[in-house]
Order: C-alpha cells, then sequence, then structure tokens
C-alpha cells in the first residue's frame, strides 16, 4: 500500500494498493506510528480488480468518491469507522 502524510501531519492517507494477487485486503489503522484516516482512489486501478473482501479501520474520516471503482469483483466491506464521511464526486 502506498500512503501521504497529512497536510498537518497528524496522519496519513492511503493513495494506492499495489496489487499481490490476495483476494482479502485489510487497510491498517496506523501506518509509521500515525493514523489512517483517508481513503483517497487507492483501490481505483486495474491491480485491484481480484479484490472480494476490504476491511477499513475505526479511525477512518473519509473515503474519498471512486475509492474503490475498479474493484469488479468486491463483495464485501467491513467498515469499522465511528465518525466518517464519504466525498462523491
Amino acid at each position: 500500500m502506498q500512503y501521504k502524510l497529512s497536510e498537518n501531519g497528524k496522519s496519513y492517507y492511503l493513495t494506492g494498493y499495489v496489487g499481490g494477487d490476495a483476494d482479502e485486503i485489510n487497510v491498517p489503522s496506523h501506518y509509521n506510528g500515525k493514523p489512517v484516516t483517508k481513503v483517497l482512489d487507492a483501490f481505483k486501478y486495474n491491480s485491484s480488480a481480484h479484490i472480494k473482501k476490504i476491511t477499513l479501520p475505526e479511525q477512518l474520516k473519509t473515503i474519498e468518491g471512486g475509492a474503490f471503482e475498479d474493484c469488479g469483483n468486491l463483495r464485501e466491506v467491513y467498515f469499522n469507522a465511528i465518525d466518517c464521511k464519504a466525498i462523491v464526486e
């Protein structure tokens, strides 16, 4: 997975997924000791076509529109977040 440090430096955004052949993905709650709070278009490209299940962390705050656009085989999303909003494009 690929990450970007937030503007305030207090958290990370998930910006990309470099595919493997796993059909289940767990988005980690922390990266480099800081919470992962946003999913950008991380799963938007062909490397994500095989994913069937994604688990998102509790402290996630935002999911950008189109984040799972190319996940044609996605069947389950486990959404543990307490206070999250989606941004629809």
